[in-house]
């Protein structure tokens, strides 16, 4: 047997920066009274069907975080506002004036190529696209970082160009939230957070947003799996392991991992000890 060794989104994505040192934003001992993405969120509520009301809502919202070095908060808000608001009007509509806001900034980088690449590759007609040049296609771009993360030559695993991968995948779903190929990425993305240390509520996260979003995706029932595998053995989460591993069985009988699922419901929460002598004992009875 193989065993696997709404401001909703507030609670889902760690920050986009680097998490190895401060941002200015850290650094800033005043209080900060930037708008947040919660406030955005209830004024673009209270603006519904105004697209031109909320789109002034947004770029004043980021100017003025990052006119304040808070790059975090700009994030923050731009992924808030476009998993709550995915159309394709406001997609169209808000990427741009990030992106306008997002250039040159240090910390995001990654994300700023992601959610720019991804923009163009979708929209190549567009105003915006017509005005920037040699922006490789978010696929490219995705696999030449990937290419960084276990480089031979240096024979580690890179953990700030994991994260920067992580990133792009989530610029990429920003921007095409119904794209199976979005929803591929990310659920590599999901895999990849398992493999820094400290990073298994992101992978949870990244699991949460590929089932909310595509939840007929062609990797659901493996995800399913995951996120109920990473409540287990990396967030020590046993009561909810258990009930993920149960949902999943009932949803994916005939998955590849139903077998590896009822297993470790079977013998959750035992010790290794425990678990090499029930299946010693098992092996027995046959």
């Amino acid at each position: 047997m193989r065993i696997v060794s709404c401001c909703l989104f507030l609670c889902l994505f760690l920050s986009c920066t680097n998490e190895s040192g401060p941002t200015r934003s850290d650094q800033n001992t005043t209080v900060d009274q930037t708008v947040s993405s919660v406030e955005v969120l209830k004024e673009f509520k209270a603006a519904k069907g105004d697209l031109s009301k909320q789109l002034d809502i947004f770029r004043k919202a980021v100017k003025e975080n990052f006119d304040a070095g808070h790059e975090a908060k700009a994030v923050d808000i731009f992924k808030n506002v476009l998993f709550n608001f995915d159309t394709e009007e406001h997609i169209k509509g808000i990427a741009p004036i990030f992106l306008h806001f997002a250039k040159g900034q240090p910390t995001i980088v990654d994300f700023y190529q992601g959610v720019q690449s991804a923009y163009v590759t979708k929209y190549p007609q567009s105003e915006y696209s017509g005005k920037v040049k040699d922006v490789k296609t978010i696929i490219t771009l995705i696999d030449n970082k990937t290419e960084m993360i276990d480089n031979p030559n240096f024979n580690r695993f890179s953990v700030p160009d994991a994260k920067g991968f992580i990133e792009m995948t989530e610029a990429f779903m920003m921007i095409s939230p119904k794209d199976e190929d979005a929803g591929s990425q990310l659920f590599k993305a999901g895999n990849m957070a398992r493999r820094i240390p400290g990073f298994a509520q992101k992978a949870v996260a990244l699991y949460d947003w590929l089932l909310q979003k595509q939840p007929d995706h062609p990797k659901a029932g493996h995800v399913m799996f995951l996120k109920a595998y990473t409540y287990d053995n990396e967030l020590n989460k046993k009561d909810i392991a258990e009930k993920l591993y149960n949902e999943f069985i009932e949803k994916h009988p005939d998955n590849t991992y139903a077998d590896d699922a009822k297993f470790l419901v079977e013998h959750i929460g035992k010790t290794d000890q425990e678990l090499f002598e029930s299946i010693v004992n098992k092996k027995g009875e046959k």
